[in-house]
């Protein structure tokens, strides 16, 4: 991508007579230059830069692949079977060729169904103030955004996003290692650093069609925008100047088939905005039925309720490890190599790896007593199994040993239950229950899943006031929604 006069279309086309020749970038560089131009439209510069460069060239692509492999940037070719489904559209009219994306973050966002709410750059203040009620609804709604970090109005939905935990797609105007010099993973827009300072590698992604090292231009950020519309299938035009970028890519978008929602704000809307649903590009809609317009307009996705469900699970995993960490430093009793997980990998191993337990799950597991179990029963059936295994555990806890579970709700609550909870107690004492909201089923048609609870038990202990216990104020949550309420759990616990 340094070769100069070699872009877009030019390397997307010699990385598809790479796929059909089944050569590599690194082979069709070793192709003298004139044999290339007989392939295809090649510049004479870009062959002399190849004839006399190609040392320098070289060591330059060295780099940029030593820099990719040490800061973690996945690079998506064209050719890939990973590159994103929308973005592999013939060569025509309204088709832009994006050969080569540098990530990084959750990749796989990119083939979630994405929203972008979209403004011109003289957006006015009650534009933005609605563009941040509607990114906020639809981050509270789940819905995947896509934005760019730069530009005010792209901030406002990218903080949305970051302030409900919701997933969002981060485009650059120029490349990472230059809009990031001192590294990646810190999150890169500073007024949504109040929730959290580092990226979110689950739910957000930094994603840049330019070379890692390239620096700003204004032709940069067209192509940004170009990117952002690319990727979205729906967009929500608040504050639109007529025939400026932003307009040109709404009417681009709509002979895509891609559905452009115009904001009716009555005579505060703009008069762009106006336009494309006078024009019948966009469809009108209310600032109050904005948000669910726009989700109703996007595709459904096979692999949703797999990604929020296996959210669930991790967003329970990390307060599980957080709890008993917690537990067991305010006991003063650290663990030592008597720590037991079960399952002994899944979401719950991935949450404590990265803390203190991690280097004490290594190794083959203990066989005698315990001072910390961390245990997941969310799918223990039969039931009579899955009790029989918790009250092995806690029997093996020494005395102020700490068991952390989550547990079918039906073991604390239901009748049928009762000899087990008295054959707990008999061994120590609970010291919080959290119910938790229920999961969303894998398949659409499926029951509701058994409502599941949190429980921190001590061997040994008696006792000391009433046992703490939350209950959500509602059956469901999203997953933002969620972690509010999990840390409502941690602070109960703490206190």
């Amino acid at each position: 991508m340094r070769v100069p006069h070699v872009g877009d279309r030019c390397l997307a086309t010699l990385l598809e007579y790479g796929r059909t020749a089944r050569l590599s970038l690194a082979d069709l560089w070793a192709v003298p230059a004139r044999d290339l131009r007989r392939l295809i439209r090649l510049h004479p510069r870009a062959c002399d830069a190849l004839e006399q460069r190609a040392a320098e060239l070289w060591e330059q692509a060295a780099e940029d692949a030593r820099l990719v492999r040490e800061r973690g940037v996945e690079v998506l070719v064209a050719t890939d079977v990973a590159y994103p489904a929308r973005l592999r559209v013939p060569m025509g009219r309204d088709a832009r060729a994006w050969p080569i994306l540098f990530t990084y973050g959750a990749l796989d966002l990119l083939e979630e169904p994405l929203a972008a709410v979209v403004n011109s750059a003289d957006v006015t203040p009650e534009g933005l103030a609605q563009t941040d009620v509607l990114a906020d609804e639809l981050a509270r709604r789940d819905v995947a955004l896509v934005a760019g970090i730069n530009k005010e109005s792209y901030r406002m939905v990218a903080v949305a996003a970051k302030r409900q935990a919701g997933p969002a797609v981060l485009v650059l105007d120029r490349g990472l290692c230059a809009a990031f010099p001192a590294g990646l993973g810190r999150e890169p827009i500073p007024a949504a650093r109040i929730w959290a300072s580092e990226m979110n590698l689950d739910t957000q992604i930094l994603l840049s069609p330019f070379a890692l090292g390239a620096s700003w231009t204004n032709r940069n950020g067209r192509r940004r925008d170009a990117l952002i519309f690319d990727l979205a299938q729906a967009i929500i035009a608040v504050d639109v100047r007529p025939t400026g970028t932003m307009d040109r890519e709404c009417r681009r978008a709509a002979r895509r088939g891609i559905r452009v929602l115009a904001v009716d704000r009555g005579p505060a809307t703009a008069e762009g905005t106006r336009r494309l649903w006078e024009d019948g590009v966009a469809e009108r809609v209310q600032p109050d039925r904005a948000a669910i317009a726009a989700t109703r307009a996007l595709p459904a996705l096979e692999n949703d309720r797999l990604r929020r469900h296996t959210g669930w699970r991790r967003e329970v995993a990390r307060l599980l490890v957080s709890l008993a960490l917690a537990r067991t430093q305010a006991s003063g009793r650290q663990p030592r190599r008597e720590v037991l997980l079960l399952p002994a990998q899944g979401t719950v191993r991935a949450a404590a790896d990265p803390t203190p337990l991690g280097p004490l799950l290594r190794g083959p597991a203990p066989t005698g007593p315990l001072d910390l179990a961390v245990a997941d029963f969310t799918d223990a059936h039969p039931h009579a199994t899955g009790m029989g295994k918790a009250l092995e555990i806690a029997r093996r806890l020494r005395t102020g040993g700490l068991l952390a579970a989550v547990v079918p709700a039906a073991w604390l609550v239901d009748t049928g239950h009762a000899d087990w909870r008295h054959a707990l107690l008999n061994l120590g004492s609970p010291v919080l229950i959290a119910h938790l909201p229920s999961r969303l089923p894998l398949e659409p048609a499926a029951s509701p899943e058994p409502a599941v609870a949190v429980l921190l038990f001590e061997r040994g202990v008696a006792p000391v006031g009433e046992v703490p216990v939350l209950s959500p104020d509602r059956g469901s949550m999203t997953r933002s929604q969620l972690r509010r309420y999990l840390w409502q759990v941690f602070e109960a616990e703490e206190g």
